[in-house]
């Protein structure tokens, strides 16, 4: 009788064992690396900046203060996903195998980029130049001030006039801008990740 009784409990375990073994409610059922339309995005935001292949994501709160940490990740795309996007377009990505380094911003490399909405505004502040001080041996060393607030400009930092991309010779006193920012403070410089020229 003992031996019956232990029998059943070990099998009742071993099903138990079994059935916890299954899929999760989330988990994608057919599988990894199967089409990631059937699954949630790994991340979803704004492009706050683009570096080759490497689009920055952040997803912050609305009216969040500037020197907040908002969920950041550089995501590493094939060079054809990230073709034609631009800093501001709102964005669903999905991870190649879920992994993320976990550095702030996070990174990790991206199978899928989906655009949710390729209308990037006005960026973060618009203004007009009243200073520039280029360092042609080292971009970081070089800022632009506009109206009287300086801002740092970065290798990716990218330069439009209109839709048109430019280089940074074309800022000049006077001229009016718009700024994109990468989402969240370095230290206590702003920096400026996008600059269009407004005619």
């Amino acid at each position: 009788m003992r031996k019956n009784i232990l029998l059943t409990i070990m099998i009742g375990l071993l099903i138990l064992a079994l059935t916890a073994c299954g899929n999760k409610p989330n988990d994608n059922p057919a599988g990894p690396g199967t089409d990631s339309s059937v699954q949630d995005p790994d991340m979803k935001g704004t492009i706050t900046a683009i570096d080759g292949n490497r689009v920055l994501i952040v997803d912050k709160l609305p009216n969040a203060p500037d020197d907040s940490n908002p969920m950041a990740i550089w995501v590493d795309f094939p060079a054809e996903a990230v073709a034609d996007v631009k800093v501001g377009y709102k964005v669903k990505a999905w991870s190649l195998d879920g992994v993320m380094l976990e550095s702030y911003p996070m990174q990790t490399k991206g199978s899928r980029l989906e655009i949710v909405s390729a209308d990037i505004g006005t960026g973060d502040l618009q203004g007009t130049i009243t200073e520039v001080r280029l360092d042609e041996n080292d971009v970081t060393k070089s800022y632009v001030v506009i109206d009287g607030n300086e801002y740092g400009l970065l290798p990716i930092t990218v330069y439009w006039r209109g839709d048109s991309p430019v280089d940074i010779s074309v800022l000049k006193i006077g001229v009016q801008v718009e700024a994109w920012f990468p989402g969240y403070q370095v230290m206590n410089e702003k920096q400026i990740t996008q600059l269009r020229i407004v005619d």
